[in-house]
């Protein structure tokens, strides 16, 4: 069985081109850190994505640079040879499903469009908010009259 599934940020905007038959392929890389800390930092493996059709129109659209996104899918192999006659391969991920991970509010701010707001206190956070209270009825009034 060949199943991947992994969380992660792009590290570039995602690149969107179209085969001779008008099928679309977009490519990006995924940053994905290790569960493991050394140092203070986790280690950040880096995997070559690609998605296809309706998928890769909806990544090169809605993703960008930093974007966390989840990744579902499966590896390939892929070989070529380079214009200088060299064999070449990778592993990629072949992505059947990609997701983001974060809100429009957050992507939004980690674009710089928008200030975060300021955090609350942790005594603040702990208060309930408590909505308006609506003006009081009058029973007397009557709300359908002159109707």
């Amino acid at each position: 069985m060949n199943v991947v599934a992994i969380v992660g940020r792009l590290t570039d905007d995602p690149e969107i081109r179209y085969t001779a038959s008008g099928t679309a392929v977009c490519s990006f890389r995924i940053a994905v850190d290790r569960l493991f800390r050394t140092e203070g930092q986790p280690p950040v493996d880096y995997f070559g994505v690609v998605c296809f059709k309706k998928q890769a129109e909806w990544v090169s659209t809605h993703l960008d640079k930093g974007s966390r996104v989840s990744v579902h899918g499966r590896l390939q192999m892929r070989k070529w040879k380079t214009s200088a006659g060299e064999n070449r391969e990778t592993v990629e991920i072949v992505a059947e499903h990609v997701q983001a991970e974060e809100t429009m509010e957050e992507a939004e701010r980690r674009r710089g469009k928008k200030k975060a707001e300021p955090l609350r206190s942790l005594e603040d956070a702990e208060k309930p908010k408590r909505a308006a209270r609506p003006e009081p009825i009058d029973d007397d009034e009557d709300p359908f009259e002159g109707q």
